[in-house]
């Protein structure tokens, strides 16, 4: 009946014996005009399940429950990028009527604010000067390597940085990746885009995740996310962060330019919602570790699994 609990059973799959092969034992046919396999049913066997239970019974022995987290979570600072932290940043908190949304939905209680203090980069004051922090610190022979930090907080959300906007212009690497380069908005027009969006990204921290942004900087760092691992021909992995990517000192992947930020998906947010400490717990992600490019014999070692991705009727078939 619906709503209601009777025995557990649990499903497996069962191998079909041999009496289940005989001529009498249903099957399916294929057209005529196809050439498929005759497909046989599958069966499976189903057993009585019992729940496991913190004290013995039926003659099983009783599970010892783990309270808490297990030995070796990663909690507090040293929480992995794009889980939430209040360990992260130095921040003070208190209960206020902040209209916070909850469910799309302004809170008439009070809710607990979050008030950022000013980080690193709030100190310096301005965009130029944070420019030749963030931009100029990553030189490699020639060429500018694309600085990485974490934004979005509390979410530490791994990016490379491509620009540096302040409400009069913006600041970039040109696209060969050797200089920086000061980009003046065009009129009030670009300005007032400009303010629009930072008076938005601060909104959107207040309404949302009840933060308060200070005001010693009025500066918005433009990133490009981490969006997964980028496997090479020589068999290296590393962050992939679109256009441009991790090796941005590579001639052939030039930077991106403004007019080309929208189409590579960078976003921009206020520096007080920024962190560039490399030392934190949550810059080695095992999730995305890069590796130096292993021998053949051990990438691909003799009878291992694989599946044929050539472009042939193969296509997908498995093999060793």
């Amino acid at each position: 009946r619906r709503n209601s609990r009777g025995t557990n059973m649990a499903y497996s799959y069962a191998p079909i014996s041999v009496e289940d092969d005989a001529e009498d034992a249903p099957q399916y046919t294929a057209p005529s005009n196809l050439k498929f396999p005759t497909i046989r049913p599958l069966k499976c066997k189903g057993v009585i399940y019992i729940m496991p239970s913190l004290k013995a019974k039926g003659g099983r022995p009783a599970l010892q429950l783990i309270r808490g987290l297990i030995r070796g979570a990663s909690t507090r600072a040293k929480m992995l990028s794009g889980f939430p932290s209040l360990f992260t940043v130095a921040h003070s908190a208190q209960l206020a009527f902040n209209g916070t949304e909850v469910f799309g939905f302004p809170s008439r209680d009070e809710s607990m604010q979050i008030e950022l203090l000013p980080n690193a980069l709030g100190e310096i004051g301005t965009a130029e000067g944070i420019a030749h922090e963030l931009l100029g610190g990553k030189r490699t022979s020639d060429a500018y390597r694309p600085r990485r930090l974490f934004v979005a907080w509390p979410y530490l959300r791994d990016a490379v940085l491509v620009g540096v906007s302040d409400k009069s212009g913006t600041y970039t690497i040109d696209a060969k990746g050797t200089n920086i380069i000061f980009l003046e908005h065009e009129g009030a027009g670009e300005r007032q885009v400009w303010t629009k969006r930072f008076m938005e990204a601060v909104h959107r921290a207040k309404k949302t995740q009840a933060v308060i942004t200070p005001d010693d900087a009025k500066v918005l760092l433009h990133v490009l996310h981490l969006r997964g691992l980028e496997l090479f021909p020589d068999g290296s992995l590393v962050r992939d962060y679109g256009f441009p990517s991790a090796r941005g000192a590579d001639p052939s992947r030039p930077w991106a330019t403004p007019a080309q930020w929208g189409e590579a998906g960078v976003q921009a947010y206020p520096v007080s919602l920024a962190s560039t400490d490399l030392t934190g717990t949550w810059v080695n992600n095992p999730r995305f570790m890069e590796h130096e490019a292993v021998p053949l014999d051990q990438a691909l070692a003799i009878k291992d699994r694989a599946f044929f991705l050539g472009r042939t009727p193969l296509y997908g078939s498995p093999g060793k």
